[in-house]
């Protein structure tokens, strides 16, 4: 619990790393598409997770609240949204996952004694976290957290893209437009 505080401790001393995540859009197309989004989606997220562990609570929430946190950490750097939001060199070459997990690693090595099994355990839900192959995760889900982490993340997401759906229809609408984030 002491690490994964400090681990997340670490990244918030950095001034130039809190204003980006402040100001964050979190996608590009499919959900919370505005400054602070990701924010938006983090704190949605830490909600979720304090729902679900009234009925798993052997899950461990403080992996799951770093996962929150951390798991779209990389676009901070993956995405500029100064004129107009669009992705970065880095966002086009090497994507917000791995962005995330090269920031995670440089930032846990100055934490003293920082758990291997820790980050590992980190590791992993930034690298499943979109649950599938295709869909950008370079492994899927192996432990439960990891697997409660990408179905939370993924339930977010596609209800937020279907709450500005629901938001941007006319009212005389029966129907909103397509939502491609739900297919």
């Amino acid at each position: 619990e002491e690490k994964v505080e400090a681990v997340l401790l670490v990244f918030m001393d950095e001034e130039e790393i809190v204003k980006r995540y402040k100001q964050a859009h979190a996608a590009k197309l499919m959900h919370q598409v505005c400054l602070g989004g990701l924010l938006e989606h983090v704190v949605s997220l830490c909600g979720l997770i304090d729902h679900v562990q009234q009925n798993y609570p052997w899950l461990n929430r403080d992996l799951l609240i770093a996962g929150a946190f951390l798991h779209d950490l990389g676009k901070v750097h993956e995405l500029e949204y100064e004129r107009s939001i669009d992705y970065t060199d880095c966002g086009k070459l090497l994507g917000h996952i791995a962005i995330g997990l090269k920031m995670l690693d440089r930032k846990s090595q100055d934490i003293e004694d920082f758990p291997f099994n820790l980050k590992l355990l980190l590791e992993h839900v930034l690298l499943s976290h979109h649950g599938q192959l295709e869909f950008g995760s370079p492994v899927q889900p192996a432990t439960a957290e990891a697997l409660m982490f990408h179905l939370l993340d993924n339930a977010d997401s596609k209800m937020e893209a279907i709450r500005q759906a629901l938001e941007e229809t006319e009212a005389t609408q029966i129907w909103t437009d397509r939502v491609r984030a739900v297919g």
